[in-house]
């Protein structure tokens, strides 16, 4: 929009007061004086809602350089201000969009609507679009009265398509944002409970969301609403289904919904199939999410703060009991969105929730909840602030905390002020993936095959216990990690799966009894140890035994297994014999793996027929799982593939778990000769934006990365790292970028930027690079 006083008086219907010269053609709105960024090129809204009335603050505007006023009662004058009279500010907003809307003649207007999923929907399909069109669309979370308006009102004619969200939240106000869309084409995501306390009942609310659609000649949704839409418009044109099938970057139903109605109206612009699916694989994941990171001292902390309803705090209580499971817990809760006559027993089932799920302390804010319930163990408050007052004095000490509430709550402040780690580079890992890898590779197996889920180095980088709770909800039939310590320390935290020592050392084994471990046994001298210290403390071991059948590098030879056989004791139990392949993922390496097979089967046949005892026998790795199903004996053991990282040549179904992302802090332009960073290595051949990026080897970022040799990706964008790899700081090129500013997001590696490239560019392994991350990256758990 670009307007001067005489358009706006016309637009608006009015006269000015003060009839001031304005100096500069007026082209933002602003609402809120917290939030000026050009105040001459502003257009102040004076709008009055139930708890705030923008009269109050125009005087704040003022100060900080608004000089132009839109306002619906008198206020005292100030000097070189106008001020715009009109009935209601909010109507002569919507006036002035609607007239903006209606200068377009050529453009398509998309308008998408549903209790969830607009926000998602919207930056998806603006993702799967801009690289062929010009399209605009609804910032952020834009879908009220006000943000549809402003949406509109950011259209200029150069656009293609405009993708505009509308949300509502009582009776009539769809029909206001239909005027000002006037869509042709709509989406509808789905119906669910958000927002029910403006209507009688989730028909009027459906009924109410369609009066968007009124005049569309196409409409998209879910299957489950098709014939329900198309009574309501039974002229248009419904889309229910994908022509094709594809291949969709996501593991949650939700998500490929959402994904699905997207490609249906790339079908509708005759996008060929294959370009649909290549703009699939690059799209991401934004839809909101459980996130689970450490809190002060000890503390665990599940952020959830996105929707309030019963069906979804029932899922993040589980998620509160599996990750919190010894330490005292607290749910901190919002008022919940339901209609009003829902209310009692709505509030009733949340009582009986915080029971089931033993909550030892509730800590609400609103003022609904002490209507219902009767507790002492809820504390309310008024709003957030008072509440962070609260723990500000408070220390929060040794709990789980889950933090639940509906989106306009805003509770992610509390989870905000009670995190521990701020470093602006971060490890997201990815729940829901690692959930879906294990369902991958359980399809190459049988039903009675066990699964060892392998854990050492701290589950890879991305955290022991929190990988271990979600592989025994998984019912993963072992766990194994590397040494005796990561094993005591899963035990303290209340792990009681069945734990193997994979480097088992002979000075820990009074361990192995204490905390009822089971170590791999690849040499006589430990079995004669182990079998020593049971005959002597009168009390039972089960061990695994390792075979060396090619690897050569730990294990029990043949000779040994034959030496055994005359040294059985009756106080240790061997569980399981297993041997390690060398090179199972790797094709031209196949004969020697079948020969190892082989070796193992006959020697593991020969012991089982000498010694008649029933033991376990395993043998394949993540790569040996789908290249080896026949091998798969008794059990497996699943480690780097847990991860979504595939080390064969096979095209697998699985999902990235880490995602290594950082932030821009600093953007310079350096003319060229300039010399950046340690020892002169990049040298600018001409004008070059650098950007700054806080991440270096200290991080576990190879040094190897740097002057040249890899890129990160900004804003789906990869940037060259320049320069060598700082201690903690890393330089990226960025000049050939068509956006980018200080605070984007920077993806090190994730499901779009996998760590295989990383890797392979480092002369290294992913194994290396995970393990490698350093302490102080923040991790955060994040479950779809």
């Amino acid at each position: 929009m670009k307007y001067n006083a005489q358009q706006i008086q016309t637009i608006l219907g009015c006269k000015t007061l003060n009839n001031q010269l304005i100096k500069s053609d007026l082209r933002l709105i602003c609402f809120d004086s917290r939030k000026i960024s050009f105040p001459i090129k502003s257009l102040f809204f004076a709008f009055k809602g139930p708890k705030n009335d923008g009269h109050d603050h125009i005087e704040d505007a003022y100060n900080k350089g608004i000089r132009n006023f839109v306002i619906s009662k008198p206020v005292t004058p100030l000097a070189e201000a106008n001020y715009f009279m009109v009935q209601d500010t909010l109507e002569a907003l919507h006036r002035m969009a609607e007239l903006h809307r209606n200068s377009f003649s050529n453009i398509s207007f998309i308008a998408i609507t549903g209790s969830y999923g607009k926000t998602t929907v919207k930056d998806w399909l603006y993702d799967l679009l801009k690289g062929e069109f010009a399209v605009v669309k609804s910032p952020k979370s834009y879908n009220s009265q006000i943000g549809v308006a402003l949406s509109i009102l950011q259209i200029n004619e150069h656009h293609d398509f405009a993708i505009i969200e509308a949300g509502v939240s009582e009776r009539g106000e769809m029909e206001k944002l239909q005027k000002l869309i006037q869509p042709t084409m709509g989406i509808f995501t789905n119906l669910g409970e958000a927002h029910n306390n403006g209507f009688d009942s989730k028909e009027e609310k459906f009924i109410e969301k369609n009066q968007l659609f009124k005049h569309c000649e196409y409409i998209i949704c879910p299957e489950k609403y098709k014939s329900e839409i198309q009574v309501l418009h039974p002229k248009a044109k419904l889309i229910s289904r994908t022509k094709y099938s594809y291949r969709y970057p996501f593991s949650n139903k939700i998500s490929i919904e959402n994904a699905s109605l997207c490609v249906s109206f790339l079908e509708l612009l005759n996008v060929k199939q294959e370009k649909i699916q290549n703009s699939l694989n690059q799209l991401s994941s934004i839809s909101k999410r459980l996130e689970i990171v450490k809190g002060p001292d000890k503390s665990i902390i599940i952020n959830d703060a996105y929707i309030a309803d019963v069906s979804s705090l029932e899922i993040a209580l589980s998620m509160l009991r599996q990750q919190a499971e010894l330490l005292d817990k607290a749910l901190v809760i919002s008022d919940f969105d339901c209609l009003p006559s829902e209310e009692a027993e709505v509030y009733a089932q949340v009582h009986r929730l915080i029971k089931a799920y033993d909550i030892d302390a509730v800590f609400h804010v609103g003022d609904k909840l002490n209507k219902y319930i009767n507790d002492d163990l809820i504390k309310s408050f008024d709003n957030n602030e008072a509440l962070i007052g609260y723990f500000k004095t408070h220390p929060f000490v040794e709990k789980g905390i889950l933090i639940k509430g509906a989106r306009k709550a805003k509770l992610e402040e509390l989870a905000n002020f009670l995190a521990t780690q701020w470093h602006d580079t971060l490890l997201e890992i990815n729940l829901s993936a690692l959930s879906h890898n294990i369902k991958s590779y359980s399809a190459f197996l049988k039903p009675e095959t066990e699964i060892i889920g392998v854990i050492k180095a701290g589950a890879y980088g991305t955290g022991s216990l929190e990988i271990a709770k979600l592989l025994i909800q998984n019912q993963i039939d072992y766990l194994a990690v590397a040494f005796t310590d990561e094993a005591i320390e899963l035990r303290k935290e209340g792990i009681r799966s069945p734990i193997i020592i994979l480097n088992s050392q002979i000075k820990a084994q009074e361990a192995w009894f204490d905390y009822d471990l089971q170590p791999i046994v690849f040499s006589m001298d430990q079995y004669i140890s182990i079998e020593e210290l049971c005959e002597r403390k009168k009390q039972k071991l089960t061990i695994h035994l390792n075979l060396n059948t090619g690897m050569n590098r730990l294990g029990l030879e043949v000779e040994d297994l034959k030496t055994l056989k005359n040294q059985l004791s009756p106080y240790i139990k061997i569980d399981s014999i297993l041997t390690h392949l060398s090179a199972s993922e790797e094709k031209r390496h196949d004969k020697y793996t079948n020969a190892q097979i082989a070796a193992f089967t006959k020697e593991t046949d020969s012991f089982k027929d000498s010694t008649k005892l029933h033991f376990k026998r395993h043998v394949l790795n993540s790569a040996g799982i789908p290249r080896f199903p026949d091998f798969q004996f008794d059990a497996v053991r699943l480690g780097l593939g847990l991860y979504g990282i595939n080390t064969t040549d096979l095209d697998l179904d699985l999902e990235k778990v880490h995602t290594l992302k950082s932030k821009i802090i600093q953007i310079k332009s350096y003319s060229s000769g300039a010399q950046i960073g340690y020892n002169g290595t990049h040298v600018t051949s001409q004008n070059e934006l650098i950007a700054t990026i806080p991440i270096g080897y200290a991080d576990g970022l190879p040094r190897k990365a740097g002057n040249g040799n890899y890129e990160v990706l900004i804003n789906g964008q990869k940037a060259k790292i320049i320069a060598n790899v700082c201690m903690d700081l890393i330089m990226v090129n960025v000049s050939h970028l068509a956006e980018v500013k200080v605070g984007d997001a920077v993806i090190i590696f994730g499901q779009s930027h996998p760590i295989e490239v990383l890797a392979q560019k480092c002369g290294t392994i992913p194994y290396e690079i995970l393990s490698n991350l350093s302490p102080r990256i923040k991790r955060m758990m994040v479950q779809e």
